[in-house]
């Protein structure tokens, strides 16, 4: 029993330093070619902040965090640039929570500052966020009869230290 112990520790101290040896490459992280978005239409309502998360909007099959995303190629259904989903806009954004018990109208505005945000942005989970700056004025909204032309299209870029996807 002894000797096999002694074996067994023998071993592990000489194995334990196989990646030197081998010279093994380091870990790099898991981008899954099967990781994608559930849903591909967005359908926001221009002049409010819209957030398409719908519990888990992007769907990383076991690929390994922290994963950025990239908007790339906006465009319009024809093929023309769309570029003014990229357009940085002022945008109040919440800073604190809005618990309902303010009194006042400067208690509210305390908690709220002007930040620069695109008007089409991903967070860190994949979410998509279109901001109410985001108005009719800026985006031309869809008419009542769908035509390919009125629809936004973009790529999305996900990548980790592992790859990369489009």
């Amino acid at each position: 029993m002894k000797y096999k112990a002694f074996i067994l520790l023998a071993s592990v101290i000489a194995f334990s330093g196989c990646r030197k040896i081998f010279n093994l490459p380091d870990e790099k992280n898991y981008l899954s070619p099967q990781a994608d978005y559930t849903s591909k239409e967005f359908r926001p309502i221009l002049g409010r902040t819209t957030v398409l998360n719908g519990g888990n909007i992007f769907n990383a099959a076991n690929s390994s965090f922290p994963i950025t995303f990239q908007i790339l190629n906006p465009r319009k259904g024809d093929g023309n640039p769309a570029n003014f989903l990229l357009t940085e806009q002022p945008t109040l954004v919440w800073t604190g929570e809005y618990s309902g018990t303010e009194t006042s109208l400067a208690q509210i505005e305390a908690k709220r500052k002007i930040e620069t945000h695109r008007l089409l942005e991903t967070r860190g989970n994949g979410d998509l966020v279109l901001w109410y700056t985001a108005t009719p004025a800026l985006i031309q909204p869809a008419d009542t009869v769908v035509l390919p032309q009125n629809n936004n299209y973009i790529d999305i870029k996900v990548t980790n230290s592992g790859d990369q996807e489009l």
